[in-house]
């Protein structure tokens, strides 16, 4: 297991780091997004194999309750989790990617990350909220930020084909669908390919050319 890093916080408020807050029920939370750490690895591991749970299940193409148990539990074990370790320290550590974390407290609660290809454009390889969040702007925060490493270049991702929200979503974004489907993530999970062509970007995740995001 890599060494703890210090937390290096994005100076971008007054206040020295996003502070996102949403009303529920007359209820307010903070939402804090930084720089992921090395610390941060094992609670992002854990979120995301919940949001695999709670997002994928599809029972007629054998994407079940059991075999999304299975497969996510996988992600924890001390094999998996020392590959983790490595991996996500080299990740944090490349000025070509883009690794956030947002947190209610001290439970991680989403994730961005972007990488940069050979070819110069971006690739969005991962943006997950947890089901709790969702509606509350958090997924659309975490994406504005991540247009401020992207700019107004060429960004792909794959999305799961059959989550609906998620398509709707990254159109939002200006993303539209590449056309390019038929891969298999797993052997049951269907994959779509969608891209934001340079310069198409869409004010619905704002950012200035600082890498401030507008308050909405």
């Amino acid at each position: 297991m890599a060494p703890s890093a210090q937390p290096l916080r994005i100076p971008v408020t007054k206040k020295g780091f996003f502070v996102w807050r949403k009303m529920e029920q007359e209820r307010q939370s903070d939402y804090e997004i930084r720089e992921a750490t090395i610390d941060d690895v094992n609670p992002i591991r854990t979120m995301h194999g919940q949001s695999w749970r709670d997002t994928y299940r599809n029972d007629e193409l054998g994407v079940t309750e059991e075999w999304l148990a299975e497969e996510t539990a996988k992600w924890l074990t001390p094999e998996w989790m020392d590959k983790s370790y490595q991996k996500m320290s080299e990740v944090f550590a490349d000025p070509e990617q883009f690794y956030r974390v947002a947190l209610q407290g001290d439970r991680v609660v989403g994730m961005v990350h972007v990488l940069t290809k050979e070819d110069g454009t971006k690739h969005l390889g991962a943006l997950y909220t947890t089901t709790e969040t969702h509606g509350s702007g958090l997924a659309q925060e975490l994406m504005s930020l991540a247009d401020s490493f992207v700019g107004d270049d060429e960004i792909d991702l794959e999305v799961v084909d059959y989550n609906e929200r998620a398509k709707a979503f990254y159109r939002k974004c200006g993303f539209v669908d590449a056309g390019e489907t038929g891969e298999l993530f797993r052997d049951k999970m269907p994959v779509l390919r969608m891209v934001r062509r340079a310069g198409s970007r869409s004010d619905y995740c704002k950012y200035d050319k600082k890498g401030e995001c507008d308050e909405v």
